[in-house]
């Protein structure tokens, strides 16, 4: 039955005439295979941060930066910081790992000899499952196949390049295939999960950080003191101090790990200065002051994409953002 046949489907969505379900003939169509009983649409402000200069491997030269936000004053600390960047030569930004994407099936034996005979199979060889688990997308391509053992429990994390493309499904069908031949060429399994919780999906994941999820991106840049004084009204001096306190007092009084200062406490410090990336898009990790002086400083900053790109959705017209996570 269609949700808009229930009994107690709103009179006002029944109606066709609320806010939400302006402009419904252009969407409902394009959107059939992303939502489920769709209903209208939403509309958020977006602004342009920027410009910022970027000197990057692939990304080169002066970009504007979309922002879909209801938060004040967001785009324009996002502007003042990137100002920062551009009087000091802007920003050099670089990919240094591609993670691909994960599924992670478990397999479970009887005894710990049948484990460890599959563990020790599969990592020695798992170039049989690449042509397998290729056949089924167009794009993808399997970059590494890696098995765990836990007593009667093999976890296996099966990594692929999905492309341009997000990925999530193009591999769950495609680690779905490759766990079918498994299961044909191993008997001595008696039973299977397609999820082992170690893929990363949706969840955060310590082997993720370590081995790798989405693309890895790394930006550097030197920022002079006057500078910072003169459009932030910050002083460089005390940076240290703040990177000093900050995982202090998260950790005695939110409870949270003691860990190197992220990007977002470093820079809050410095009217958002590190604000150029979608909130949603990027994974603190850890930020240095590889060097520091009474007038300068250097800061290098490592972010996470968890998808191969940005949604197509983000940009707005005119920007040139290509959607091209390279850099």
């Amino acid at each position: 039955m269609k949700i808009e046949s229930h009994p107690d489907y709103p009179e006002q969505l029944a109606s066709g005439s609320t806010v939400l379900q302006d402009g419904n003939a252009i969407y409902e169509e394009r959107s059939a295979s992303n939502i489920e009983n769709f209903v209208g649409t939403t509309r958020v402000p977006v602004g342009l941060a920027g410009p910022v200069v970027v000197h990057g491997d692939q990304a080169k030269g002066t970009f504007y930066i979309p922002m879909a936000t209801t938060e004040g004053t967001l785009v324009a600390s996002t502007s003042r910081g990137m100002k920062v960047m551009n009087e000091c030569g802007g920003v050099r930004v670089k990919v240094v790992r591609n993670g691909g994407i994960q599924r992670a099936p478990v397999f479970e034996f009887d005894t710990i000899d049948d484990a460890f005979e599959f563990t020790q199979s599969i990592n020695d060889d798992w170039s049989w499952l690449v042509p397998i688990m290729e056949s089924t997308t167009s794009h993808g391509k399997v970059i590494d196949i890696h098995a765990w053992q836990l007593g009667r429990i093999v976890c296996v994390r099966m990594t692929m390049d999905p492309g341009d493309a997000s990925g999530q499904n193009m591999v769950s069908i495609s680690g779905q295939r490759g766990t079918e031949e498994i299961l044909k060429r191993y008997p001595s399994i008696v039973h299977s999960r397609m999820g082992g919780g170690i893929s990363g999906e949706k969840v955060p994941s310590s082997i993720g950080t370590l081995l790798g999820r989405g693309k890895a991106v790394t930006a550097s840049i030197t920022i002079d003191g006057d500078v910072m004084q003169r459009i932030t009204r910050a002083d460089i001096a005390e940076i240290p101090r703040h990177q000093q306190n900050v995982p202090i007092l998260q950790c005695w009084l939110a409870a949270r790990p003691l860990t190197t200062v992220s990007p977002t406490h470093l820079w809050q410090c410095t009217s958002h200065a590190g604000r150029t990336l979608p909130r949603r898009s990027r994974v603190a990790g850890p930020t240095t002051i590889s060097s520091m002086t009474p007038k300068k400083a250097h800061f290098d900053g490592t972010c996470t994409y968890p998808l191969s790109r940005p949604a197509r959705s983000a940009a707005a017209p005119g920007c040139p953002h290509s959607g091209n996570a390279s850099n």
